[in-house]
Formats: structure tokens, C-alpha cells, sequence
């Protein structure tokens, strides 16, 4: 029988009926007495509902204990990594992270970025490119921090820019190797300003 076909009915708690199960308990439904009971939540549930099913589901909380956390109807000690914890009037809850963030610590700020079309990590942010003043690191996974000088850059090191702030220019001084470019404002000898940075 349908848990809404009884929803009107008094249920029976402690040898009396009442209109509510008080805080702690959830209503559940007898159909050999054909009568609702209001039974215990799970120990770590202030609050829960009784219409929660499977071999190993405990039943349903919609409220926990002020020291565990709230998380897709069980009480737990910490997040999950893809989502985040948030505090609302002295309960904890826990929400999911907004794509393309893997993990975060709020909805808007991202400790890990999804692989893929955005990868890389900025300030909370995930990006596709990372921006002008930095670069990937090594794992492709976070933006680093570019030398002073380097407008853009494919590493720290002051002769590792790719493009420059204008009034400087990219001064080429690698191999067919290794790419050094620094920026300068003075070509020096040996060199002339063919007017870009």
C-alpha cells in the first residue's frame, strides 16, 4: 500500500497517538495492524523519513546530528570529495560541486579541476588556457605563476616568455632544442626591433 495512503492517519508512539512523530522518530506503516507506528530514526539522525529501501539502507536522514554531516540522506563525518560542506542554521550539509570542478571547497571555489576541456586550476577557477601572467605546471593541472617580465610564458624562468608587455621584445636565445626567449627593452648588438613584442 502506497506510504501516502495513510498520511492523514494518527501514529503511535510510546502507547499514544499523536498527529506528527515527534523529532528523532519516522513514521512507518503495519500492515498486519493496519496502523502507523513512529519507530526510532538511525542513531546518528536527528531527523529522517521511514521510506528508504534495500538490504544495507538505513533509513533515511533529512537531518544529523550536529557533529556529523549531511550527505545524499546519510549522516557522515566528512564530504566526499566531489562535494563540498556547507554550515546553515548550526546543521551541516553537504552539496555537490558545480562542473567542471572535481573538488572544491564552496560552490564557486574549485581545488580540482575536472581533466579535459577546462583542466587547468586559477584561483578557485577552471580554465581551458590559463591566463596571460601564467602557465601549465608540470602535470598539466594548476597555473602557474609566469617570471615578472613574460607577458605569457612556458615556464618560470625569466627566459622562458612567449609573448611581452609592450615596449619590451622577445629576445630569442635558445636552440633548436630548448626555447629561451627573454624580454628586453634593448635588442643589443647583433640585433634589431622588427617592432613586435
Amino acid at each position: 500500500m502506497d506510504f501516502n495512503d495513510y498520511g492523514t492517519d494518527p501514529e503511535v508512539v510510546d502507547g499514544s497517538c499523536v498527529d506528527d512523530c515527534p523529532t528523532g522518530k519516522y513514521k512507518e506503516y503495519d500492515g498486519e495492524t493496519d496502523m502507523w507506528y513512529c519507530e526510532d530514526c538511525n542513531t546518528n539522525c536527528e531527523e529522517c523519513t521511514g521510506n528508504c529501501v534495500g538490504e544495507y539502507c538505513e533509513h533515511e536522514c533529512t537531518l544529523c546530528a550536529t557533529s556529523k554531516t549531511l550527505e545524499e540522506g546519510e549522516c557522515v563525518d566528512d564530504c566526499s570529495k566531489s562535494n563540498y560542506e556547507s554550515v546553515e542554521s548550526n546543521y551541516r550539509y553537504c552539496y555537490p560541486c558545480s562542473t567542471p570542478c572535481e573538488e572544491c571547497t564552496s560552490a564557486t571555489d574549485c581545488t580540482v579541476c575536472e581533466p579535459g576541456s577546462t583542466p587547468y586550476l586559477h584561483e578557485s577557477t577552471c580554465y581551458e588556457t590559463c591566463p596571460d601572467g601564467y602557465y601549465p605546471n608540470d602535470e598539466g593541472t594548476e597555473c602557474e605563476t609566469c617570471n615578472d617580465s613574460c607577458k605569457t610564458c612556458h615556464g618560470l624562468a625569466y627566459n622562458h616568455c612567449d609573448t611581452c608587455y609592450e615596449g619590451k621584445y622577445i629576445l630569442y636565445t635558445g636552440t633548436n632544442v630548448v626555447v629561451l626567449n627573454e624580454c628586453v627593452t634593448d635588442c643589443g648588438d647583433g640585433y634589431w626591433a622588427d617592432g613586435e613584442t
